[in-house]
């Protein structure tokens, strides 16, 4: 099974920190914020991977991962000419997956559990598109999936403007081919970028999305808190 990585972006949440480097090679408890989720990938048996980069800095990030290269799977860089959002991210790496099935992680999203299972069940699902959700306070920060009673998936939104725990939408996903001919069925969304989240509205009206519960700690590590967070907690990775 292939893999991608999206690493791109502004890393605005975490300025000043981000002023010379890129967030995801930001050191969390002793490696580059990448450095996690190509290690999650090489647990799972991901064999390549694909890491969707800003333009200009493939040199930096080949210095900095150079060191480790025996811990990850074969991977190759792909250039982003601008941040335009996580799914215009994700068309660049299309002809990367050669029609294949395929998991995406966010770079700076980092996580307790072995990836192994739920890459298994995705591979023998009917279908084409699958998430993982975890408990949140923050619903702003993330798009946001509500069950129903029988804990059947209902709805997804992005960063609504509720209260209380709700089940976020984490950095890990998995797709097949469909997923880029439902990205270029999407316009952009009112801040200009092409939203996962309309592509994923897309697969669950249709009921092709299967979603599953991480079991352990997830973090988005990219504001100062939650990055003095994920170097607390892996801290005893």
């Amino acid at each position: 099974m292939k893999g991608i990585i999206l690493a791109g972006g502004r890393g605005k949440r975490l300025y000043p920190l981000t002023k010379v480097v890129n967030k995801h090679l930001l050191h969390v408890h002793g490696k580059p914020m990448i450095h996690w989720a190509l290690v999650k990938m090489k647990e799972a048996r991901v064999t390549e991977a694909a890491i969707v980069i800003n333009r200009g800095e493939r040199a930096m990030f080949a210095e900095v991962l150079q060191p480790f290269e025996h811990l990850y799977p074969a991977y190759q860089f792909i250039e982003q000419p601008a941040p335009n959002g996580i799914a215009a991210a994700l068309a660049l790496a299309e002809n990367f997956t050669n029609g294949e099935k395929f998991v995406m992680l966010l770079g700076d999203n980092l996580f307790e559990d072995d990836l192994t299972d739920y890459l298994a069940a995705y591979l023998q699902s009917e279908r084409p598109a699958q998430i993982l959700l975890s408990p949140t306070v923050n619903p702003k920060q993330f798009a946001i999936a509500t069950l129903s009673a029988k804990n059947e998936l209902v709805s997804l939104r992005e960063k609504p403007d509720i209260k209380g725990k709700q089940w976020a939408v984490t950095g890990i996903y998995c797709f097949d081919a469909t997923v880029f001919d439902h990205i270029a069925a999407i316009t952009p969304s009112a801040r200009n970028e092409l939203e996962i989240t309309d592509v994923l509205i897309r697969y669950l009206k249709r009921g092709e999305l299967e979603w599953h519960r991480l079991k352990g700690w997830w973090i988005d590590a990219g504001t100062h808190q939650t990055y003095q967070l994920a170097n607390e907690w892996l801290g005893g990775y």
